[in-house]
């Protein structure tokens, strides 16, 4: 699941937990807190714009069942991959 935002969105952790919320089709209240995967204003500043325009890069990170990447390259792209196991993948340890 792929989410595009531009600097226009905000604050980058704010529109990361909305477009977390939209991806997935819960409330940004039922998630977890942000800071108990990432610093939030770590991420800020991996992002923030250099002297010579916007700063390039990806992040990977977990984050309310998924992983997380955030790309930028012009705008930001938040991409989900699911890594919580549900009832028809679920894996048993051996007893």
């Amino acid at each position: 699941m792929t989410n595009k935002m531009s600097d226009r969105d905000g604050s980058l952790s704010v529109a990361l937990v909305r477009s977390v919320a939209e991806l997935t089709g819960r409330e940004v209240s039922s998630l977890p807190p942000l800071h108990e995967s990432i610093d939030p204003d770590a991420l800020e500043r991996l992002f923030e714009p250099t002297a010579t325009g916007p700063r390039i890069g990806t992040i990977e990170f977990r984050y309310a069942g998924y992983l997380v990447t955030v790309a930028r390259a012009t705008d930001f792209m938040i991409t989900l991959e699911d890594i919580e196991p549900t009832d028809e993948n679920e894996t048993s340890s051996p007893g």
